[in-house]
């Protein structure tokens, strides 16, 4: 391990542990009152927009902080993400709120300030949306299920297989075997070499077994308004959608 992921990580267990007492105490008592910085968000794919919805990949980005290195945490999870000053987030469908309800969810930074931490947070709307989706690897290869339309009038365009790192999501290139629509509901199928390969697996047995466990592995796929023909990205994780 190198110092500077060293480093990286002892950042992330101080942050955590001051996410933890802030939460407890309050935050006032960790850290500064006063930042200048602002959290900025934005749709990946459309027009900037108010509202957003779960799944759909935006921009997060850290504005007016002399910084390049940000530690963040969403929705007051104990999780923290070390990372850049902008990076892109998808927040998830959460069951506990009714389907179709707009809520806040939070998104908070931390970045070093001299010998301080500082801290800024923001707010923002999120439209409660229920993308159904499931997974699974057997002999025909990585087979992927989810809805031809959303609420709205999008109608689904492209699905892409991809790679979470460094904070965003990255294509991998890999041209589906086979894609079919049946109903409200559309299948694709990529190769299992090929995913295999992709990934780093040694086989196609050793990706069926470990995609299941790996949290870089997501499904990206992009809808149209078939009114005047913005996109909106939605952003799957194999390991959400069910046993592979």
């Amino acid at each position: 391990m190198d110092m500077k992921t060293t480093l990286a990580g002892a950042g992330a267990v101080l942050v955590a542990g001051i996410i933890i007492a802030g939460q407890t105490l309050g935050w006032r008592s960790f850290l500064p009152a006063f930042s200048s910085a602002q959290i900025d968000i934005a749709p990946t794919s459309r027009a900037p927009s108010d509202a957003f919805f779960t799944d759909e990949k935006i921009w997060v980005t850290l504005a007016k902080a002399d910084t390049d290195h940000v530690y963040w945490v969403f929705d007051e999870s104990a999780d923290v993400v070390s990372g850049g000053i902008q990076l892109q987030h998808s927040f998830s469908f959460d069951g506990n709120i009714p389907i179709g309800a707009e809520t806040k969810r939070r998104i908070d930074a931390f970045y070093k300030d001299g010998d301080a931490y500082r801290h800024v947070t923001t707010r923002i709307t999120v439209r409660n949306l229920q993308i159904k989706a499931s997974a699974s690897f057997g002999p025909a290869g990585l087979e992927f299920t989810l809805p031809t339309e959303l609420p709205g009038n999008w109608k689904l365009d492209t699905v892409q297989l991809t790679r979470l790192s460094e904070g965003q999501y990255h294509d991998l290139g890999i041209t589906p075997d086979s894609s079919s629509a049946t109903g409200t509901e559309a299948r694709i199928v990529w190769d299992g070499a090929a995913v295999a390969s992709q990934f780093g697996y040694a086989s196609f047995e050793e990706a069926g077994l470990k995609l299941v466990a790996d949290k870089t592995a997501w499904i990206s796929a992009e809808y149209k308004e078939q009114n005047d023909g913005a996109t909106l990205t939605v952003v799957k994780a194999l390991i959400n959608q069910g046993e592979l």
